[in-house]
């Protein structure tokens, strides 16, 4: 059997853009909080609000983002690694390195930091993968528990595909209307 060729060539190596955030006000018994989404405006009125899992986390202030101000949300976060196991498999780089690597256990990192060593955090990488006669083996996504989307390099930077996938399901996520009162 001939050795396989590996993926398609992809671009030179260049750092993803950190996506857009936009950030939703909620002021209870006189203090702010600030929730922080990937979902425009316009995303949130046709959801019939901001939906809990588009949350990527709180954080203390409207302006300023650091570690020490931002909560992330345990719910986004699940979605992002649904996301990223599902699709994880076609992205161009993910793809090219499972080739070179050939077999065992890969991380799947995010865009923050491209010169990746050993000694970097674990919470820029988004889980591991099975890697087999240098495919991803299909089922094999395992999250990260440290992962979070803001770290000590910034806002977390997703593969285009990745991060296309996540929006479309962050777009799909609809607010379920609450009755109150009686019955209708």
């Amino acid at each position: 059997m001939a050795p396989r060729s590996p993926p398609r060539p992809t671009p030179p190596k260049r750092r993803p853009r950190p996506p857009p955030i936009y950030v939703y006000e909620r002021r209870s018994a006189g203090r702010s909080v600030y929730f922080l989404s990937l979902l425009a405006p316009d995303d949130v009125v046709a959801a019939g609000g901001l939906h809990r899992a588009a949350v990527m986390g709180t954080n203390a202030s409207a302006v300023t983002l650091s570690t020490d101000s931002f909560l992330p949300n345990p719910l986004f976060l699940d979605l992002v690694h649904e996301v990223v196991a599902a699709v994880a498999h076609r992205v161009p780089p993910v793809a090219r390195a499972a080739w070179f690597q050939r077999s065992g256990e890969m991380a799947i990192w995010d865009g923050r930091n491209l010169h990746r060593r050993e000694t970097d955090e674990a919470e820029d990488v988004l889980g591991h993968v099975a890697v087999r006669d240098g495919a991803i083996v299909e089922g094999t996504y395992a999250a990260n528990p440290d992962y979070t989307p803001i770290s000590a390099r910034g806002l977390f930077r997703l593969p285009e595909l990745v991060f296309e996938a996540l929006m479309e399901r962050l777009r799909a996520l609809r607010v379920p209307l609450v009755r109150l009162g009686g019955e209708h």
